[in-house]
């Protein structure tokens, strides 16, 4: 998830803290929440039910706490897939998978995670929008289109490359020229040899 900078609004993000985070305004609600692989682990299941949340999800074979009993032997390890849930299961095949005879547990997962799925690739628009959100609050007397507000965004994160890239003399002037047009500077001219004494200081 990554390491934030120390602060005053430093918050912990590894995996188990970040859901922790998330459902705690469904805490006793007994909802169940899906997670994959990056968030899945035993203590987080533990951590869930002690505020009455359950999980389904899918552990990776190197997650702590897994007894060796689990493990087949004869199996490849990029095939060995264990399934979670604090949700009561018992052996029962789900009937809708037809031949594929897939657990209930593996049905229920693959039916909710579709929608973790579509949440992973919208995580930029849902940034973009907050970030919108919090503006306006700030500044209430300023409209801007969300079309607008997103082209200032990306000037603004781009910037700084766009600066570096206006000073740099390796990159042709009509290129730095455009550069500094973007970021706002002046161009750092060129640097030629342009009289004989110059030119006689170059040649060796």
């Amino acid at each position: 998830v990554g390491t934030q900078p120390e602060g005053q609004y430093f918050v912990s993000n590894k995996p188990k803290d970040v859901v922790l985070r998330l459902t705690k305004p469904i805490a006793e609600s007994n909802k169940n929440i899906t997670v994959d692989s990056w968030f899945c682990s035993i203590p987080l299941v533990e951590e869930l039910c002690k505020i009455k949340l359950t999980l389904v999800g899918i552990l990776r074979n190197n997650k702590k706490k897994l007894a060796n009993e689990l493990y087949l032997r004869y199996l490849n390890e990029n095939k060995k897939v264990f399934a979670i849930s604090s949700i009561r299961f018992d052996n029962a095949i789900d009937c809708d998978t037809g031949e594929d005879r897939k657990p209930e547990i593996i049905a229920l997962y693959k039916i909710t995670k579709a929608g973790v799925d579509v949440v992973d690739e919208m995580l930029l628009d849902i940034a973009c929008i907050n970030s919108q959100v919090i503006f306006s609050f700030n500044k209430p007397d300023t409209t801007l289109i969300r079309r607008k507000f997103l082209r200032e965004i990306d000037l603004h994160l781009v910037k700084p490359q766009v600066y570096q890239r206006a000073n740099d003399q390796r990159i042709s002037r009509h290129l730095r020229v455009k550069a500094a047009r973007i970021s706002e500077v002046d161009p750092v001219p060129s640097i030629s040899f342009t009289n004989e004494h110059d030119i006689q200081k170059k040649q060796p």
